[in-house]
């Protein structure tokens, strides 16, 4: 992996995210030297929580500010930065999860505003349902999947391997399948 050296934390840490100055904190060069040892590190550990690089870099950047303000009142940083990386990216993907249950309900909605004599919409409504009934990395799987994204473009997309992809695919099938039955 390619990793540009980290900016000097006076050039992006010159405010706190109360609005007070942070320009001259206690013990600017041991954070400085904590930032420079950690950050890299920390983002690996966000990635092998299942992060795309970017948003474990957004995620490091946002603990490494808060642990900026609170430097003095941390008593082991390392392990706070930890700690609060992973609960950063876990509150990011239930943002993220919430936010494709919401465009499902909009889509649901807007569907159900026009009338449809061909049936089209109703079969829609109810393949919509049916994904619903999935977990999630199954339903992203399926709904990219019905869309014609590749397996390969898939797991891009996810930040995941093909052979994840292709098991979500296959044991999301096999629910499918199993409620079919069930209807028919």
């Amino acid at each position: 992996m390619d990793l540009a050296p980290a900016p000097p934390v006076s050039s992006w840490a010159t405010t706190s995210s109360a609005g007070g100055d942070c320009t001259s904190p206690p013990a600017t060069e041991e954070f400085e030297r904590f930032f420079r040892d950690e950050q890299w590190k920390l983002i690996g550990f966000v990635v092998r929580k299942g992060a795309t690089r970017h948003d474990a870099e957004d995620v490091v950047m946002n603990v490494m500010a808060d642990i900026w303000e609170h430097w003095d009142r941390i008593e082991s940083p390392r392990a706070y930065a930890y700690v609060a990386a992973e609960r950063k990216h876990v509150k990011a993907q239930l943002r993220r999860r919430r936010e494709v249950d919401t465009w499902l309900q909009e889509d649901d909605q807007l569907l159900a505003r026009h009338s449809d004599p061909s049936g089209d919409l109703d079969d829609g409504l109810w393949v919509t349902e049916l994904l619903r009934a999935l977990p999630p990395a199954q339903r992203e799987v399926m709904a990219l999947t019905v869309d014609g994204v590749p397996s390969t473009e898939i797991a891009k997309r996810l930040a995941t391997t093909t052979d994840t992809v292709r098991s979500n695919l296959r044991h999301a099938r096999h629910r499918l399948a199993i409620a079919l039955a069930a209807t028919a």
